[in-house]
């Protein structure tokens, strides 16, 4: 049984070896993943910007761990946004958005 959620961010999300190791992981139900649709956008955004990635082989990585992982796509976050203790904007984007995503679920 998994005991504790941790927010998987566009920082842990992004580097493909970091992102399959921290799945397998989570798939071994060592903890229960969390992300957002914002965060996914973040990280496809930055995945076709960087790398030589097909878009729809990448848009089926994403659909494929939503699948895997059905309950962990984080919803109604946004008004936590306003009351977030980071300013907006901020260039720690992942730090706000992994405590919002977090505060969301509690």
């Amino acid at each position: 049984m998994t005991v504790f959620a941790a927010v998987l961010d566009a920082c842990v999300l992004f580097p493909n070896f970091l992102r399959d190791t921290v799945l397998t992981l989570a798939e071994q139900e060592l903890f229960r993943p969390l992300w957002s649709a914002a965060i996914l956008a973040e990280v496809r955004r930055n995945v076709l910007a960087k790398r030589e990635v097909d878009a729809d082989a990448f848009d089926r990585t994403l659909l494929l761990m939503n699948t895997a992982f059905d309950d962990a796509m984080v919803e109604d976050w946004e008004p936590l946004v306003t009351g977030s203790i980071f300013p907006i904007p901020t260039t720690r984007t992942c730090s706000r958005r992994r405590s919002q995503a977090a505060r969301s679920r509690s």
